[in-house]
């Protein structure tokens, strides 16, 4: 794994996490169960979106806000 963020977002009435990957590889079976051997079971996100790279804003940081925007699209 390369980079990663995971953020909590409402859809409708239900809170969800969502992480948000950059893999060097990914089995994203493989990291689901490996988190569930590690946290509780709501603490493991309910999608995984894979990117090329994580949205960055003019200072460097994780852009949060384009992130929430991508989960929207595909909600």
């Amino acid at each position: 794994m390369r980079d990663c963020v995971v953020l909590a977002q409402r859809h409708d009435d239900d809170a969800r996490l969502i992480a948000y990957l950059v893999p060097a590889t990914l089995d994203t079976a493989a990291l689901r169960c490996w988190l569930a051997e590690q946290v509780p079971e709501y603490m493991v996100p309910s999608q995984f979106v894979t990117l090329a790279a994580l949205p960055l804003n003019a200072n460097g940081k994780v852009d949060r806000q384009a992130l929430a925007a991508m989960s929207a699209r595909t909600s």
